[in-house]
């Protein structure tokens, strides 16, 4: 596990049912990261674990991005929500 200012940077969690759990620290700088800066400040309430999922499954990219912004395209987020 690495350390940022002397803080667990990230951890993993696996539970009983084979779930395993990820938290991590992530900077992001504009410029470099706006497609992400902008798709984690639009995220619905508690919906930002299951859009990160769905964008980390099909990646993030100028085409997709377009995908993204495309009201024909319906993004499937089973079981939303934050586990702590």
């Amino acid at each position: 596990m690495g350390y940022g200012n002397g803080v667990p940077m990230a951890s993993i969690i696996e539970k009983q049912d084979g779930t395993i759990v990820v938290l991590i620290h992530l900077s992001l700088k504009p410029d470099r990261d706006d497609a992400i800066i902008h798709l984690i400040q639009s995220a619905p309430k508690r919906g930002l674990a299951g859009i990160v999922r769905e964008v980390i499954r099909m990646g993030i990219g100028e085409n997709r991005n377009q995908k993204m912004n495309d009201p024909e395209v319906q993004f499937e987020i089973p079981n939303v929500g934050i586990d702590l």
